[in-house]
């Protein structure tokens, strides 16, 4: 991971080290009903999961032994669009490729899923003031029950999945939707946290 920081150093001079991520994936086969028992034997430090920060904090290199993601965040300025992400994403995992094949580490990486996440926090306004409005921001979802033995929720989270088709209807991936209760560390005001990811599997 340090011969690999020095080829970004310049622009992401930064570095911070976080406990790996688990692999996340699609499966589309018929539910397995058998019993499985699943065992992890850990022998020392797993493989982290590495950052590199950029100068100004506003973009994200993050590798591990079987994961590489290009993150943009917001600082300040404009967001810049899937398009100026999807670029840097490109150029940077290119050059990990080469880094990888000019090391001796390997000639070909192989790769199984893919995955797009755009994080968004909603900030109130004329619509809505507190988390229990949700259903002015999500239209999908509205607290009416069947009778007013209950009051207005004091807040609400929500998730919804969606399959992602391709030709012949056969599936390529999900839509995950996640929206969660948040407040701003600074304002303290009310947030709703979007989360949509995008993932799916790679052939060939």
């Amino acid at each position: 991971m340090g011969v690999l920081w020095n080829r970004v150093r310049e622009r992401f001079p930064k570095v911070q080290v976080h406990p790996s991520r688990d692999q996340a994936t699609e499966q589309f086969d018929p539910p397995n009903h058998r019993l499985e028992l699943n065992v992890k034997f850990g022998f020392g430090h797993p493989p982290p999961l590495v950052w590199f920060v950029h100068d100004d904090d506003s973009e994200l290199i993050q590798v591990q032994q079987d994961r590489f993601v290009f993150n943009w965040r917001r600082r300040e300025g404009e967001y810049p669009r899937y398009e100026h992400v999807r670029k840097g994403f490109v150029e940077y995992f290119e050059m990990v490729q080469r880094f990888l094949s000019e090391e001796g580490l390997t000639d070909q990486v192989s790769m199984n899923h893919w995955e797009v996440t755009y994080l968004n926090h909603i900030h109130p306004g004329t619509h809505w003031r507190e988390h229990r409005e949700l259903g002015v921001v999500i239209p999908s979802w509205n607290h009416r029950l069947s009778d007013n033995f209950l009051p207005d929720p004091e807040d609400v989270a929500f998730r919804a999945r969606y399959r992602i088709f391709g030709e012949q209807d056969n599936p390529l991936g999900r839509l995950h939707i996640v929206v969660e209760p948040e407040f701003d560390t600074r304002s303290h005001e009310p947030l709703i946290n979007l989360r949509l990811t995008a993932r799916g599997r790679l052939e060939d």
